[in-house]
């Protein structure tokens, strides 16, 4: 758990601890190979349900959500297996909201905790994520990631075809939003 967390967060004592990484939201396939190389078997372990046990604490569950949604999006960028464990880390983001485990973690870290929310494509979730977000409202580097939720809540409806993940026309329904 602390590898995961020490190579997304940094060292809690190292300068760039607490702060937001441009390397996490930009595509390098560097980046990429070494999230790879470095947590493959980890991530298949969380993604066979062998790491479920961590879903005991928040710095825990926080860790397993890495490892299940963020990871995949660099290991398998481009392919459908990037989303194969959307669920699970969605649901471990369930319940970490629904034990406060995020109201424990530095604003930085809950991003990662909601961003299973975003990342799903039912319109709950998504109400869920901004909900969420907004209460982030007034805590340290809070403005940024609540522009940068609502950035992805407008264009995901706008365009996202629902089935697929594809992009194309939006519904009548998601187009009224």
């Amino acid at each position: 758990m602390n590898e995961v967390l020490d190579f997304w967060f940094g060292r809690s004592q190292s300068p760039e601890f607490g702060k937001v990484h441009k390397k996490w939201f930009e595509k390098d396939a560097d980046f990429d190979a070494e999230v790879r190389s470095r947590f493959m078997q980890q991530y298949e372990l969380a993604a066979s349900g062998q790491l479920d046990s961590w879903h005991d604490s928040p710095e825990n569950c926080l860790a397993l959500i890495i490892l299940l949604d963020q990871f995949p999006r660099n290991m398998f960028r481009g392919t459908p297996q990037a989303f194969a464990t959307d669920s699970k880390a969605l649901a471990t983001a369930e319940y970490a909201v629904n034990h406060n485990f995020d109201r424990e973690l530095l604003t930085v870290q809950k991003l990662f905790i909601y961003l299973p929310f975003q990342h799903s494509e039912n319109l709950e979730h998504q109400q869920k994520s901004v909900q969420l977000f907004r209460q982030l409202s007034g805590e340290p580097d809070s403005d940024s990631l609540i522009e940068y939720a609502m950035q992805h809540l407008e264009p995901t409806f706008r365009t996202l075809n629902w089935h697929t993940r594809s992009w194309g026309a939006p519904s009548e329904s998601i187009s009224r939003l």
